[in-house]
């Protein structure tokens, strides 16, 4: 009983023995290849740290940053229907871009560059130059491809003026501008004939007309300051905090808090660098906030009312 033991224990021995001379031949191998690769994982290294040192010397990660900052001032600046609406109309601004990078388009582009830069030499041409120059081939050319623009251009204008009014006919009835014609006991529009005006009489030599014996519209001012007509400040060299608070009380803010005087003085400085007001995406860059923070300090007519408490004037593009 006791060999059989011994020669069990024999065997489990060898089979343990030759498990761990596996064991120690595969990390010899390992430790072999690790040795080999060595010099080229070196190797490697050296290359990769020399190029990503060529590219930080040559600006590549400078750019990178500064493509970032740009793309966080679009996530900012721009909503999600912003980014619908552009995927909407990608494939037209694509056209359009591919149209006006064509080889004869920017050779014209360039043409039209040099010409404007030597305009301070140009000869002065009257209108009799003028009509004899529209003799010439290259001239009547040029009239029939500026007549094609803005026949592209008034179509583009009747098609947009066609969207508003049909947008007018399917608002509901209150929306829409004018008083609903009025009906008839049987539920039709009653129709009323026109009546004849009276002919206006000639005016005599001499006369005057109402209108010039009118007077004056009288200036609106705020806190002893003047205002246009739109409500703006008509000198911003007058702007006051308490102006400021006053035009707000009569946008319809009660207080102004430190989002409103962040943005107010963003505004106004930018105005005295630039010498023109911002529009809402300066406004968000200048001052830090998002175009969302704006639209929620003042609701309606953002830049506007915006611009009426800073004290300047209507920035460009506002209705």
């Amino acid at each position: 009983m006791s060999e059989r033991s011994d020669g069990a224990i024999e065997q489990k021995l060898e089979a343990l023995s030759a498990q761990v001379s596996t064991l120690v031949d595969h990390q010899r191998r390992r430790d072999e290849l690790f040795f080999e690769f060595a010099p080229i994982l070196k190797e490697m290294m050296a290359a990769a740290t020399d190029e990503l040192d060529e590219l930080d010397r040559r600006g590549y990660f400078k750019f990178g940053r500064e493509m970032l900052n740009a793309l966080d001032n679009v996530v900012q600046g721009y909503s999600a229907g912003d980014v619908a609406a552009l995927a909407a109309s990608i494939v037209g601004i694509l056209d359009t871009v591919r149209a006006l990078t064509q080889p004869h388009v920017l050779k014209v582009v360039a043409q039209a560059g040099e010409l404007v830069e030597r305009g301070d030499s140009a000869r002065p041409v009257g209108l009799l130059g003028s009509v004899r120059a529209t003799r010439e081939e290259d001239v009547q050319r040029g009239i029939a491809v500026m007549l094609d623009v803005l026949r592209a251009l008034g179509k583009g204008a009747e098609q947009a003026d066609r969207r508003a009014r049909m947008h007018r006919h399917l608002a509901p009835r209150s929306q829409r501008r004018g008083h609903p014609s009025p009906r008839t006991s049987t539920g039709k529009p009653e129709i009323t004939k026109p009546t004849a005006k009276p002919t206006a009489k000639p005016a005599t030599t001499g006369a005057v007309s109402a209108a010039a014996h009118a007077p004056p519209k009288e200036a609106r001012t705020i806190a002893g300051a003047a205002l246009t007509q739109e409500g703006f400040l008509a000198d911003s060299q007058q702007w006051t905090p308490a102006i400021a608070v006053a035009i707000a009380h009569e946008l319809g803010i009660a207080k102004l808090d430190d989002r409103h005087w962040q943005l107010v003085d963003a505004i106004r400085a930018d105005y005295d660098e630039t010498g023109s007001s911002p529009n809402i995406r300066r406004m968000a860059k200048v001052s830090g906030l998002s175009t969302r923070d704006i639209y929620a300090l003042f609701p309606n007519a953002p830049g506007k009312c915006a611009a009426k408490i800073a004290g300047v004037p209507k920035p460009v593009g506002c209705i």
